[in-house]
């Protein structure tokens, strides 16, 4: 998947919601420019945009990282026990921890959208697993980055 597919889906979003560039841009807390670029590929969104899509507009995590699923949460059954690989219901805690140490740990890096968005997945799932076993929400480990860049 490249940033082209991410800004569409972003657009599919926005579409679905009935808004305008500029009101979307508003509720989401950047400019319509921004907005736009998203939209034509021209810019990767950060973690919180993403995350703000999950909240804001109820996207299902797994539809806007990776195009499968259901686009909102809940829909068809589907994403109503099911994390990115399958389990119990996205922990949005997780996911925007995931983000936010995968965009940390590829800063400076040349990866392509596509891998970015799968170590983010990866990342999710590794921590949801800790969180099962533990109860708490890994912020940042080395560990966890070593047992990502192996996968």
């Amino acid at each position: 998947m490249d940033k082209m597919l991410l800004g569409h889906r972003i657009r599919e979003v926005r579409g679905d919601a009935g808004l305008a560039r500029e009101e979307f841009a508003g509720k989401m807390g950047v400019t319509p420019a921004t907005v736009g670029r998203y939209e034509k590929g021209e810019r990767t969104p950060d973690a919180d945009f993403l995350y703000q899509l999950v909240i804001v507009f109820g996207c299902n995590p797994e539809w806007l990282l990776t195009g499968e699923g259901p686009m909102k949460q809940g829909e068809e059954g589907k994403f109503e026990g099911g994390g990115i690989q399958g389990g119990s219901k996205i922990n949005k805690s997780i996911l925007k921890a995931s983000i936010r140490l995968i965009d940390k740990a590829l800063s400076g890096g040349s990866f392509t959208e596509d891998q970015r968005l799968d170590y983010i997945a990866n990342c999710y799932d590794i921590l949801y697993e800790e969180y099962t076993k533990t109860n708490t929400i890994v912020e940042d480990s080395e560990k966890l980055l070593l047992t990502l860049i192996q996968k």
